[in-house]
């Protein structure tokens, strides 16, 4: 075997328990071992070390804990490059790494200290946020992306990246079932792969299970923790059903497991729907919630100048109007009673804005206080009370000027 060409070795069961994050194998990778890894392996490696300190804390803290200390560090681009799922990482990689001469005084300088205060690391990281701030900013809007490509990648070519211990019951070709550990893992692989579906059994009672399309296009796991989940690697179109004690909680679609994308729905334990949101590539452009009756509480839709949001008092009667701004500050238009009657005409006046019915004791919820020009100002008071608004309460109260509550 070539100097460049270690693999660790790894048991399918190891495999498989990684899904679907395969690319965490590569991670586990001895750092001394890396720069003579094989090639796929290798630019995994450095990839994920870069993506998981980047999108942790950004450029900076992946040149504080790594540059350093990390074996091959300065050629980490050229060894992403040459993952063919990983061109456009390693183009993030490289315009980082160009800086790393310009920032390598100061990096040092604050790993010098001897106090190791946290105050200088902060410091040090503040100082060159703006340099890096827009790198940052693309490289999140696609680091999830790429980590799925990665772990497709993998899936396609096991072998690549791992000496996989064979099993002799495996022929090269045909359909198998091979028992494992008792028979608590039991795996089916056809033409050498373990497409399943593979089981995992739990002292517990649980079960996990893993399985794959014919083509490893397609990956669906059953997770022990009441969660059901699938991807769909070439459009990285991702799906949960989310169970709890109580049956099934909520569903949602997203793209590589992290940007909401498609819909997103919460259930109550009868069933019935509590928000219902509509997204694309990461912003959410329509959601409503909806009191337990199934009438609608609150309405919201992403528009130019904002998200314009409609509130609605149980009987049906609008409460209140408004716009938020892209830091979430809400500016009232209006504020109905539940006989519709004004209470804050051209946003100035009181407000008393319903926040719903509690699903676990039916409580009623509101808050209350003074707009001036649309925005909450002063002291803003929290409410609630039995399901026939009787034993009115107040539960927690805060400072708002200009809309903004007040931290002291």
């Amino acid at each position: 075997m070539s100097a460049t060409a270690f693999r660790p070795t790894l048991s399918w069961p190891e495999f498989l328990r990684a899904a679907p994050d395969f690319a965490s194998l590569a991670a586990d990778l001895d750092e001394e071992q890396a720069p003579t890894a094989a090639p796929l392996l290798r630019a995994a490696f450095y990839f994920t070390i870069f993506s998981g300190q980047v999108a942790n804390g950004g450029v900076m803290q992946y040149f504080f804990n790594k540059a350093l200390y990390l074996p091959g560090f300065d050629q980490a681009p050229d060894f992403v490059a040459q993952h063919p799922a990983l061109s456009r990482a390693a183009a993030f990689m490289a315009e980082a790494h160009a800086a790393w001469d310009d920032v390598a005084p100061a990096v040092k300088a604050a790993r010098g200290e001897e106090d190791g205060s946290m105050d200088i690391v902060s410091d040090l990281f503040s100082s060159h946020e703006e340099r890096f701030e827009a790198l940052e900013a693309r490289f999140y809007a696609v680091n999830r992306d790429l980590d799925e490509q990665l772990n497709a990648a993998i899936v396609r070519d096991p072998h690549a990246y791992f000496d996989i211990t064979p099993l002799p019951e495996v022929p090269s070709t045909g359909v198998a079932h091979v028992d494992l550990a008792g028979g608590a893992q039991r795996l089916r692989f056809v033409d050498g792969f373990p497409v399943g579906p593979n089981l995992f059994e739990q002292e517990d009672g649980q079960c996990g299970v893993i399985w794959f399309n014919r083509d490893r296009s397609l990956l669906e796991m059953d997770l022990p923790g009441h969660q059901r989940f699938w991807i769909h690697y070439p459009s990285l179109a991702t799906a949960t059903l989310q169970m709890g004690e109580r049956g099934l909680e909520g569903f949602k679609t997203q793209r590589s497991r992290w940007y909401e994308h498609g819909v997103s729905q919460d259930l109550r334990p009868d069933g019935s729907c509590s928000n219902l949101t509509f997204s694309q590539n990461g912003s959410a452009l329509r959601a409503t919630d909806y009191h337990p009756d199934g009438s609608v509480h609150r309405f919201e839709e992403t528009r130019e100048d904002g998200v314009h949001g409609s509130i609605y008092w149980p009987n049906g009667q609008l409460n209140m109007r408004y716009v938020q701004d892209a830091e979430y500050v809400n500016r009232y238009t209006c504020c109905f009673d539940e006989n519709g009657v004004d209470q804050a005409p051209g946003g100035q006046g009181l407000f008393r804005e319903f926040l719903g019915v509690d699903d676990d004791d039916g409580r009623l919820c509101w808050r209350e206080g003074r707009l001036v020009n649309g925005f909450p100002e002063g002291r803003v008071v929290w409410y609630a009370s039995e399901p026939d608004g009787a034993n009115p309460e107040a539960t927690t109260e805060a400072d708002y000027k200009d809309g903004r509550e007040q931290w002291e």
